[in-house]
């Protein structure tokens, strides 16, 4: 043997003495090793839905701001807050005294014009009479007869009648006080149909029609559900928080008050027996890749976990919904809680 084998021999021993000791470190640093502690939990293929959640307010279908359409004192008030009244129904009576009198004095002057008429034309028929003063009394006569008119119509317009069936709701007045057009001074409402009118954020445009259903809650009624369908959907957009309207009715209404916050829900996914896993479970990879670790029973209460890449599709209310998936079924156990620190293949512990 010479001197060349007798290198090359020793080179081998000492290079195979370092893979040992390196393997043997490795060993040993795997033994050390502190196992985690892990919450699991089994995957269900289950429905899944996702809603989308607006607020809304109740408002009257029937409501309005009365005022008189001339202004004067207020002789009488018919009516007492709380009230209700019928369609038609008089509220207040406006003082019409010196309309009365006016009418009275046109009175007088339409007998003495149509008199008068009444000789023109006898003088005309005669042949004695003028032209120009016959027309001028029959103009006399008309003058007089709109000016009635206007007055008549002036005192039929001195009051306020219920436009439609309700409720006084508030009452801004009182007898002897003076009242005009530009003021409101009756608020009547009626409460027995409501609508329904909730904002919704632009980017649902597309799921959200007349037609679609809807679950409306309260806040001040925790357990009145109502499930309603979407009646009108807004024609813009809204400027300042990018939202659009839906409306809907609420018929035979006895609870709600106008004005009242409602919470509303819109189901714009339903997937029947998905793959459904709770959201806290997901991890993101430094390429921003979803995945989860399923764990695989080694023994009493330990679990190997592997890395599993997953595709999202929707998530909601603590729970996601994600893509058929080889690696996962209906019985695989994915690590829910104390996922960070892991990698592939650590051995996991749960209590």
């Amino acid at each position: 043997m010479n001197t060349k084998n007798i290198f090359q021999i020793i080179s081998l021993v000492f290079i195979s003495s370092i893979i040992f000791s390196c393997k043997q470190q490795e060993k040993k640093k795997a033994e050390t090793k502190p196992i985690s502690l892990v919450k699991i939990a089994k995957i269900e293929q289950k429905d899944f839905k996702h809603k989308i959640t607006a607020q809304g307010d109740i408002k009257c279908k029937k409501e309005s701001m009365l005022n008189p359409e001339i202004g004067g004192l207020v002789s009488k008030i018919h009516v007492k807050e709380g009230d209700h009244v019928s369609a038609g129904q008089l509220l207040i009576s406006i003082d019409t005294e010196l309309l009365s009198l006016g009418l009275n004095e046109l009175e007088t002057q339409l007998e003495y014009a149509k008199f008068m008429l009444n000789k023109q034309r006898e003088l005309k028929e005669k042949g004695l009479g003028t032209e120009m003063e016959y027309e001028a009394t029959i103009n006399q006569v008309a003058t007089i007869n709109a000016k009635k008119r206007t007055l008549s119509a002036q005192i039929k317009k001195a009051s306020i009648s219920a436009p439609f069936a309700g409720i006084i709701n508030k009452i801004n007045t009182e007898k002897g006080q003076m009242i005009g057009p530009q003021v409101p001074v009756i608020h009547l409402i009626n409460n027995s149909e409501m609508e329904l009118i909730a904002s919704v954020s632009e980017k649902h445009i597309k799921k959200i029609k007349p037609g679609t259903k809807i679950q409306v809650t309260f806040p001040n009624f925790a357990d009145t559900i109502l499930q309603l369908e979407v009646e009108q959907t807004g024609e813009n957009i809204h400027a300042t928080n990018r939202t659009f309207d839906i409306k809907t009715s609420i018929k035979n209404n006895s609870v709600f008050l106008s004005n009242m916050l409602a919470e509303v829900s819109i189901t714009d996914l339903f997937v029947p027996n998905g793959l459904v896993i709770p959201s806290n479970s997901i991890m993101k990879s430094p390429n921003n890749v979803d995945f989860v670790f399923i764990a695989i029973k080694k023994g009493n209460k330990k679990y190997s976990v592997k890395e599993v890449k997953i595709e999202v599709i929707e998530k909601y209310n603590g729970e996601t919904l994600i893509k058929q998936n080889p690696e996962i079924n209906n019985n695989t156990m994915i690590v829910i809680e104390g996922a960070r620190g892991i990698s592939s293949k650590d051995i996991v512990r749960i209590d």
